[in-house]
């Protein structure tokens, strides 16, 4: 997948009500929030076990591998909510 491809699957996730699932080689599964993207890399803001404390990091998109897991939904299916710049 190239940059391009990775810009475009993360841009509609880009909303501080969306919750993505980020995963490390050393740490699974953590909470966070895609804050921004460019063409080189994506801002997150990930939950940390102190409450109300978020870590923000920066990760170059040419070490991020991007994927869906249909049996993780994240998104509420009962609020339709229209992508930004559709």
């Amino acid at each position: 997948m190239t940059n391009e491809e990775k810009l475009q699957a993360i841009r509609p996730w880009i909303d501080p009500e969306e919750r993505v699932t980020v995963t490390f080689l050393d740490e699974q599964g953590l909470n966070g929030e895609v804050t921004g993207c460019s063409d080189e890399i994506v801002d997150l803001s990930l939950e940390t076990r102190v409450p109300h404390i978020k870590q923000h990091i920066s990760v170059p998109l040419r070490c991020a591998e991007v994927s869906e897991d249909p049996s993780h939904y994240t998104r509420n299916p009962g609020i339709w909510t229209p992508v930004r710049g559709a």
